[in-house]
């Protein structure tokens, strides 16, 4: 089980997997969820985007998704609300402040890179 795997954990993945689960959004798009298109007491999320890799660039946020249809506003279930109210919960105050931060960092800060959560348990 996801939970219980300490790979899993340390890559902050439980919470990730299940924001996908419950939104049914590529990894690209789940990654560039920020705080500042969640409104928890709405139960809403807004799709405005997707991290992509560009060589020579690293991580970039875009502005789109990969069809105009995927710029959207969904509605999520109460378990997945409580998933982010506990994350808002265990922000530190800087974070907290800043509603352009992913909601799904990367372990070390910053944007998640789309391939990692695939490539985590990837056996070849």
């Amino acid at each position: 089980m996801i939970t219980f795997d300490h790979t899993a954990l340390a890559r902050d993945l439980p919470d990730f997997v299940a924001f996908m689960l419950a939104t049914g959004l590529r990894i690209g798009e789940a990654s560039a969820i920020t705080w500042d298109g969640v409104d928890l007491d709405a139960g809403t999320v807004q799709v405005r985007g997707t991290v992509i890799r560009l060589k020579g660039q690293g991580l970039l946020l875009t502005s789109t998704t990969k069809s105009t249809a995927g710029m959207r506003t969904l509605a999520l279930p109460p378990w997945c609300v409580e998933v982010l109210q506990h994350r808002a919960q265990h922000l530190d105050t800087t974070a907290a402040a800043h509603g352009t931060d992913p909601v799904f960092p990367a372990p070390k800060g910053g944007l998640r890179d789309p391939p990692t959560p695939r490539a985590t348990y990837a056996k070849p």
